[in-house]
């Protein structure tokens, strides 16, 4: 192969190699910016104060004296824990008009029976 041919072949990896630089820089940005994006989303979500399920149950329990054990045990009771051990996954009645929907062992929530 004579030097010329070398020389460009050599000049032409040099180049691709700054081209695969730019590229992963690139992609890098690109992530960065949809991280920065995701961010800013959150933060507009967040303008106004907002209160968790979680601070809403601890109020109750706490401030409004509500028990929150009595409650759990008025949903799972152990007519629920024989069929849920029975049947697993699924929808179940728990009386007065409602039902509780199980997956993997955990009431996902409780709706009025006609609405399923």
């Amino acid at each position: 192969m004579s030097k010329n041919v070398e020389a460009k072949l050599q000049e032409l990896d040099k180049r691709l190699g700054e081209i695969k630089g730019i590229l992963l820089e690139h992609d890098s940005l690109l992530e960065e910016g949809r991280l920065i994006s995701d961010q800013i989303e959150l933060l507009k979500k967040r303008r106004h104060l907002s209160l968790s399920d979680h601070a809403i149950v601890r109020y109750m329990e706490r401030v409004l004296g509500i028990d929150i054990e009595q409650i759990t045990n008025m949903v799972i009771t152990e007519s629920l824990k024989t069929k849920v051990n029975a049947m697993g996954n699924g929808t179940y009645g728990i009386g007065d008009g409602f039902k509780v929907i199980i997956k993997d062992n955990y009431v996902l929530t409780v709706v009025k029976k006609e609405k399923l």
